[in-house]
């Protein structure tokens, strides 16, 4: 099974001081949302970790802002 903490307020969801675990469609649903939220590149890691929609705010709404080709290494 793959499972996830919660985070809630961009802290650990606690529940009796232990950590709430996301399991299913509440797990997808909180990592989308850190997806369409964190700014691609922010994680230097994982560069390629990210949405490029904080670049695209007052650009008009296209589909290409929400589909962003990945690099791929030659």
């Amino acid at each position: 099974m793959i499972y996830d903490i919660a985070i809630n307020s961009g802290d650990l969801d606690l529940v009796n001081t232990h950590a709430r675990v996301l399991t299913g469609i509440r797990k997808l649903e909180q990592e989308m949302k850190h997806l369409i939220l964190e700014r691609r590149g922010s994680d230097r890691f994982h560069q390629l970790w990210g949405s490029l929609q904080s670049t695209k705010i007052g650009h008009g709404n296209t589909f290409e802002i929400l589909i962003s080709p990945i690099p791929t290494s030659a």
